[in-house]
């Protein structure tokens, strides 16, 4: 704490918030700051009094409580509390295959990572189910920021789920799997089957006048062996 020269003297000021105006006919209001003696959060609107004939000088300052007010980073929503600062919204550290939500308090605190990010639907956590907290997000996107670390890029995100899947809890399928292996070696069947058909169509057609095919009527011969192929043909229809 100290005294500016500007300040009537017993009045003391945060050391470290530049928000003393420069010029003594100049008002600003404060940033956010902690009364350790009031134990509240508090925002002042100060002023200094500009020196008058009598020599006289002073300082007037107007703190404001905002301990009630709660710093929300998630992104705007409806569902939202009219004691939530509009200034906030939209900076948290989420990565885009998660979403933020907020963790509503009770006894608000004014500090940053107040949220938990939580996969989106279709994706997934790799290695556990637990949401991703607030304030090591915020310190791991720092560290990315000065290029201290990569953990934010590596940890701190979730995973695409399989296809189909619109939520999941893992990498496992939510469809049923083909065994293609099986179904091509079925296909394959029934293709060279459809093949010896269709030749044996053709040989009765090209004996149709022989004693053994004449009898038995090659036309109706040929009209089975076809059906006998398109039955084949219903495994292609279904691969």
């Amino acid at each position: 704490w100290r005294q500016p020269a500007e300040v009537v003297p017993g009045v003391e000021l945060p050391q470290e918030l530049p928000w003393i105006p420069r010029n003594e006919q100049v008002a600003g209001w404060t940033y956010p700051y902690y009364s350790c003696k009031a134990r509240t959060w508090v925002i002042s609107y100060s002023v200094n009094i500009p020196v008058n004939k009598h020599g006289a000088k002073g300082y007037l300052s107007v703190d404001i409580d905002i301990s009630n007010l709660q710093v929300n980073q998630c992104d705007p929503s409806p569902d939202d509390h009219d004691d939530q600062i509009l200034a906030f919204k939209g900076s948290h550290k989420c990565h885009n295959s998660t979403q933020c939500h907020y963790s509503y308090q009770e006894r608000p605190k004014w500090s940053r990572g107040s949220y938990v990010c939580i996969c989106r639907p279709g994706f997934y956590m790799e290695q556990h189910q637990v949401p991703f907290l607030g304030s090591i997000v915020e310190a791991a996107w720092l560290e990315r920021a000065t290029n201290e670390s990569s953990k934010y890029n590596d940890h701190f995100l979730c995973l695409p789920c399989a296809e189909g899947c619109k939520t999941c809890e893992g990498p496992k399928p939510c469809l049923a799997q083909y065994n293609w292996p099986c179904r091509i070696i079925l296909l394959s069947i029934s293709a060279t089957c459809v093949a010896l058909t269709l030749g044996l169509v053709a040989y009765v057609f090209h004996h149709r006048r022989l004693k053994v095919f004449k009898v038995a009527s090659p036309i109706f011969l040929c009209i089975t062996l076809l059906g006998c192929a398109i039955m084949y043909l219903e495994m292609a229809a279904i691969f």
